[in-house]
């Protein structure tokens, strides 16, 4: 809260701090042009390491790159393409922690891989995290039509640098600093997403020791809250949507406006601390009460759904699908599905009193960007509804890492599977089973 005096100018973009030694590292990051330079400009273009009370300047690296101090093992690591750890003190390169990246035939170009990022989780500790963890971050150079897999991850033990078969899930956020999600019922709700012309969104329900359960398309899960089992999703470009994560099946509760977070209250915190969350919208800083604050009074910024169904803006395209109960005069039932802006599902939502109220049933339903709805000739006394869906499942990134099989190579086209499923109810839509697949270029059993 006082003001900030400058003491001193250090060269470099990116800074890490070794705070229990008093160093400071800066550096900036490896680029095509840095690296076909002359080999005077790339030295000079290294490393740097100052006396973090002097800010006297102590040694200067031969490598270029991004500075990431390791306090678990007392080491530098620096993300130069790849990521290699070096001495703390000479600033000497020791080893590559990312040697398939060598194996590429070429660098810097369409579809290559490279390093991006490396963040050390010291001493992380919650229900979705592993303590002293690593996480490498790739990402393939897409020329203007998207990367594919963004951020594809390797988790190394920060202490001993091997490989983990599985590593935590991370909150989406705008800031540079990374969240770590916390499990909710000893469940880690993994965000995936693709980038190539669109955007796909996957969640990866999986259990603390990595093993897949579901795996939903249509949902950009944006931030969880382990104390109230709520999720935060991605819905238009003004509002998110409150999810019930509880039991392993998102269900919409509520509204939400549409931010970025920049950070949180420790998951682990008691209920007297801190439970504020932090983000940005357009240039505004938000402050935002905890979650159960916010849903407890619908006069505040996320108001319930109070039985509507979720809005979305002029701007997003929606694709909606209203069908009535076969047996409407009778039941006063209508379904009501819709996709927004081609990525985003809502699933199934069902009104009982002639659409004066809403609820989703989503229940079982694994892909949310539902196309079609009909009906069994004798709903009546079948209460059967179907459902078609469009579906796009993206491979995890750290099931190569898992398998052995992690390669520097572009992600392939056959990381993702794209195709359109058939759904099934038999009460009414209050659960759905999954009755068949077919790629894009097939077709599906009719329904009729």
């Amino acid at each position: 809260t006082q003001t900030l005096a400058q003491v001193g100018a250090l060269p470099g973009r990116f800074v890490s701090i070794d705070s229990l030694h008093d160093r400071i590292y800066t550096g900036d990051p490896l680029t095509l042009e840095l690296e076909q330079a002359a080999p005077s400009q790339t030295q000079a273009a290294g490393i740097h390491l100052f006396d973090g009370k002097t800010l006297t300047e102590l040694a200067v690296g031969t490598q270029p790159g991004i500075p990431v101090y390791n306090p678990v093992r007392n080491e530098l690591l620096i993300v130069a393409y790849t990521v290699y750890t070096a001495d703390v003190q000479t600033l000497t390169v020791k080893q590559d922690l990312l040697p398939e990246l060598a194996d590429q035939e070429l660098r810097w170009c369409t579809g290559c891989a490279q390093a991006v990022a490396a963040t050390v989780f010291s001493g992380s500790t919650t229900g979705g995290g592993a303590a002293d963890s690593l996480l490498l971050e790739l990402n393939v150079e897409g020329g203007g039509k998207g990367s594919g897999i963004e951020s594809a991850a390797r988790w190394v033990d920060a202490r001993t640098l091997a490989p983990l078969p599985h590593g935590p899930a991370l909150q989406e956020t705008c800031g540079s600093q990374k969240w770590l999600r916390p499990a909710i019922d000893e469940r880690i709700y993994r965000s995936l997403v693709y980038s190539r012309y669109q955007e796909i969104h996957n969640v990866l329900v999986e259990d603390l020791a990595g093993v897949h359960g579901r795996q939903v398309d249509g949902l950009a899960l944006l931030y969880a809250d382990a104390q109230t089992s709520t999720g935060i999703a991605a819905l238009s470009s003004e509002q998110n949507l409150l999810l019930d994560l509880a039991g392993g099946t998102p269900t919409p509760t509520g509204l939400w406006p549409a931010f970025c977070l920049i950070g949180a209250g420790a998951p682990e915190a008691v209920a007297s601390a801190d439970r504020t969350i932090y983000g940005a919208a357009g240039t505004d800083l938000l402050q935002i009460e905890s979650i159960e604050a916010v849903q407890a009074d619908a006069d505040q910024m996320a108001p319930r759904l109070d039985g509507g169904l979720p809005q979305w803006t002029s701007s997003d395209v929606a694709e909606v699908t209203l069908q009535q109960s076969p047996n409407f005069a009778q039941d006063k039932t209508l379904y009501w599905a819709a996709v927004i802006n081609g990525q985003t599902g809502l699933g199934v939502w069902r009104s009982t009193d002639s659409g004066e109220s809403w609820q989703p049933i989503w229940q079982g339903l694994d892909h949310l960007r539902v196309t079609q709805l009909g009906f069994s000739p004798n709903f009546a006394h079948d209460h059967t509804v179907w459902a078609t869906a469009d579906f796009a499942l993206i491979a995890d990134p750290l099931d190569a890492q898992k398998n052995g099989t992690a390669s520097g190579d572009a992600v392939p086209e056959t990381a993702i599977q794209k195709g359109r499923s058939l759904w099934k109810s038999t009460n009414r839509g209050d659960t759905w089973s999954l009755v068949a697949t077919a790629a894009d270029d097939a077709g599906l059993p009719s329904y009729k």
